[in-house]
């Protein structure tokens, strides 16, 4: 008899190591697919970022080819003023009278028509900002906050509470026909 119950101990502790190894392996099947799960969130998240970067790259690329096409006009301006002033300068050195009265005209219209070209165009206050480019993840990050394992227990009790809902109808509730 002691023999026979060595013998079921025994078979027992076999199983009960064999239900160790099978715990430990569903436990990391399970941790893998759950891994696996939030790799997935993770490369939508990224893809998400990069989508979002590049439209606020493409914004910055737009607005400072703007700038950068404004600065190009006012150097331009500046070189043609820089040069009228050179000329205008050279002008006055000149000794005769009258080739100084054929420059000064020529220099006065050239002058002036410059004047009218130049045309100081500004950005509108507020044109470097970016503000406008905002995430709201408040309602996310709630819902990433309550992520939890779904588990049969939940289902039964689930299943539990509504039979007793139903248990506990009286069925003289029901029964509408009939003499009263």
């Amino acid at each position: 008899m002691l023999m026979a119950g060595n013998d079921r101990i025994q078979a027992i502790m076999t199983q009960l190591e064999d239900t160790c190894k099978t715990i430990e392996e569903n436990s990391q099947r399970q941790k893998q697919s759950l891994s696996e799960h939030f790799d997935l969130l993770y490369a939508i998240l990224e893809e998400k970022k990069g989508e979002l970067q590049s439209r606020i790259t493409l914004q910055q690329e737009e607005k400072t080819g703007y700038v950068r096409g404004l600065v190009q006009q006012f150097k331009e301006q500046l070189e043609g003023s820089t040069k009228l002033v050179e000329s205008a300068i050279h002008s006055m050195e000149e000794t005769g009278i009258a080739a100084f009265l054929l420059d000064a005209k020529k220099l006065i219209k050239n002058i002036t028509d410059a004047c009218k070209q130049s045309q100081v165009q500004m950005t509108e206050p507020g044109f470097e900002c970016m503000d406008h480019f905002t995430l709201s993840t408040e309602h996310e990050e709630a819902m990433l906050r309550s992520i939890d394992f779904g588990t049969e227990d939940d289902e039964e009790y689930e299943e539990e509470e509504e039979e007793e809902e139903v248990e506990g109808e009286d069925p003289a509730d029901k029964q509408t026909d009939g003499p009263q």
